[in-house]
């Protein structure tokens, strides 16, 4: 005697599929913030990189003067944000190998690129009336905690207001004369690089 196979009902197959999508939307979303995380560590990285290779850069007698042989190489120099207000002008410019070739000697294979493959990160410094050579290097994080949101992170030795006010020594991007409230801070939200979350 052969025994009937029963069939799934309409029902159980709906119960199913919709188990399934939910496990699915989950673990995109769950997979996606582990990636953007994993980006901004990657950034974190990176920013302390530059940084490190900028001290080490400077604490060399010949380099005593960083914004100077910045603004001597600037014409060579992608991006460049000029400030010129207040008694300290500043440039902004991307870490790119147009600032390596500029500032020889600088231990940097080649110029680390933000994880998305879209832009360098951002570097800025006084040409004038900077006899620490105070400097900042930026990049623009994906996530604040647990939000999807442009936040700025930043390291340098610059000290926020020291030179006329300014927040850091970095400009925001597209300003090519950038004036003191142009300038990102730590956690700022507005869009360090040309990019968005959308990309």
């Amino acid at each position: 005697m052969k025994l009937k196979r029963k069939a799934f009902t309409l029902v159980e197959l709906i119960v199913v599929i919709a188990i399934l999508a939910i496990l699915a939307v989950t673990s995109f979303t769950v997979l996606t913030k582990w990636f953007n995380k994993a980006r901004d560590s990657k950034r974190m990285t990176a920013v302390a990189d530059i940084k490190g290779s900028i001290e080490r850069y400077i604490s060399q007698p010949e380099h005593a003067n960083l914004g100077s042989e910045v603004y001597t190489n600037s014409w060579t120099l992608s991006n460049v944000a000029n400030d010129t207000n207040g008694n300290h002008s500043v440039l902004t410019v991307d870490v790119d190998q147009n600032l390596l070739a500029a500032l020889k000697g600088l231990d940097l294979q080649k110029a680390p690129m933000d994880p998305l493959g879209k832009d360098y990160y951002r570097f800025g410094v006084a040409y004038t009336n900077n006899p620490n050579n105070a400097f900042d290097v930026a990049a623009t994080l994906e996530y604040d905690g647990d939000n999807p949101q442009y936040n700025t992170y930043l390291q340098g030795t610059y000290i926020s207001g020291a030179f006329d006010n300014r927040t850091s020594l970095v400009a925001r991007y597209g300003t090519a004369t950038p004036t003191t409230g142009d300038y990102v801070y730590e956690k700022s939200t507005d869009p360090l690089l040309p990019y968005s979350l959308e990309d």
